[in-house]
């Protein structure tokens, strides 16, 4: 079972400010609540542990496929990634998150396009229990919202210590 999600949000910040938070993993695990936490194995390997619905924890190890600095991170899971909790097998997943400036640079527009498989016979009964609830779309937007405050406000606090 495949399932694909596209969210984008407008930024009030350059597009290298927004970028710099993206690939600061330390800052995105304060950010986002559906992640536990994110190890960095390699550069461009992480192993990360997120939170889902029923008291369910998936890990996956991801792969950076494909980062262009300001531009877009691509990424691709190894097949070890798995829940742990009621429902058991791999969640495989793969994504890119794009950015791009827009008035003049002075925001950015990020979008957020993930694919995510579950395995086994209930998984239709799964996604449509997940769609119903509003997961995860409404756990992205919730995490694209926190990462906008987040990086508007640092970024407003910069540019008034500068003036």
């Amino acid at each position: 079972m495949v399932e694909t999600f596209e969210e984008e949000i407008q930024i009030a910040a350059p597009v290298s400010k927004v970028f710099a938070v993206w690939r600061d993993f330390d800052t995105l695990q304060q950010l986002v609540r559906t992640v536990e936490h994110v190890d960095r194995v390699r550069p461009e390997v992480s192993r990360w542990m997120l939170h889902a619905p029923f008291n369910l924890r998936i890990s996956y190890t991801a792969h950076v496929t494909s980062l262009e600095e300001n531009d877009h991170i691509a990424w691709t899971s190894e097949h070890d990634a798995q829940t742990k909790g009621g429902h058991q097998g791999p969640v495989s997943n793969s994504g890119r998150i794009e950015f791009e400036p827009v008035d003049g640079g002075a925001a950015t527009v990020v979008r957020v396009q993930v694919t995510y498989t579950l395995p086994g016979d209930k998984a239709q009964h799964v996604v449509n229990t997940l769609n119903a609830l509003g997961y995860p779309t409404r756990e992205i937007n919730r995490a694209l919202e926190d990462i906008r405050d987040y990086i508007q406000s640092e970024h407003q606090q910069a540019q008034a210590a500068a003036a």
